[in-house]
């Protein structure tokens, strides 16, 4: 079984921000430590690329929409705690208010963090045109590759919106595994529809 744990803002102080996603840092502090007491094994996003199916219950953490606190405040935890994460990153958003810079998206790919594909512009691609499809893949592809300097894997649609169309089409163009927003638990992991 694979849990993927899926954050979206992680705050680090009071704030009146109170998206449903979003949490506090201490929050997330905690919900490592609990992982670290669970006897779940980490697993590294190249594990899970490498489809090493883990002997033992695994998870993997996963953070969505390039905002700035993925730097400022989550990168920090997951270091301290000596975890790996998958940011997925809408590439459109980059060096804008509030959002990742380039220079710090490429930094948490040296330091060891993955980034994945989340389009280009954030939209709702299960009514996107093939061709819009296509082009929202393309670009972000091409924009963290080269920040990164490595070939994009991971892909979450944003919302979670996702249809056969749209995952024929990341699957064509190179991505290994694909992580929904449908609740429940892995047990026989969809590589190309993680729950």
């Amino acid at each position: 079984m694979i849990l993927v744990l899926t954050y979206h803002k992680v705050l680090g102080g009071p704030s009146p921000d109170s998206e449903f996603y979003t949490i506090q840092a201490e929050q997330l502090e905690r919900h490592l430590e609990l992982l670290a007491q669970s006897g779940l094994h980490a697993l590294s996003p190249e594990q899970l690329i490498g489809f090493e199916p883990p002997s033992q219950g695994a998870y993997i953490l996963t953070f969505d929409d390039g905002t700035v606190d993925h730097y400022e405040v989550a990168l920090p935890l997951l270091e301290r705690h000596k975890c790996c994460a998958v940011f997925f990153v809408p590439t459109a958003k980059l060096d804008s208010p509030g959002y990742l810079t380039s220079k710090r998206v490429a930094e948490m790919s040296r330091a060891g963090q993955t980034i994945g594909l989340h389009s280009h512009e954030h939209r709702r691609m299960d009514e996107l045109g093939e061709e819009d499809l296509r082009a929202q893949m393309q670009r972000s592809r091409q924009i963290i590759g080269d920040l990164t300097g490595k070939r994009p894997a991971f892909f979450a649609p944003p919302g979670g919106y996702i249809d056969r169309r749209v995952r024929d089409i990341a699957l064509e163009s190179g991505i290994r595994v694909i992580r929904t927003m449908r609740w429940g638990y892995n047990q026989k992991p969809d590589y190309a529809a993680l729950e």
